[in-house]
């Protein structure tokens, strides 16, 4: 939709960047707060053992999860043929 009203390549990825970053930020602090939570509840409650909250751990898993699921690809599928136009393929598959 973005390229019919005439933005660029590089607008186009830069909104997805950020909107998938905001996305990915969301989701990370939910997951963090869950998390959190449910370690209070198994270590603090059940197992009474004291609970210490460490909020370094905490944004290091979620940056290395950052990194690791959104990281650098490669431009192309090693194998795949580049020379090959990808519309015939996907009709008749």
């Amino acid at each position: 939709m973005l390229k019919v009203l005439g933005a660029r390549r590089r607008d186009v990825v830069a909104a997805f960047l950020i909107e998938f970053g905001l996305i990915g930020l969301a989701a990370a602090v939910v997951a963090s707060a869950i998390g959190t939570a449910c370690a209070y509840v198994l270590w603090g409650i059940y197992l009474r053992v004291p609970f210490v909250f460490l909020p370094q751990t905490v944004l290091a898993v979620a940056i290395f999860a950052v990194l690791l699921v959104g990281g650098p690809r490669p431009r192309r599928t090693p194998g795949a043929r580049s020379w090959q136009k990808s519309a015939p393929v996907l009709r008749n598959a």
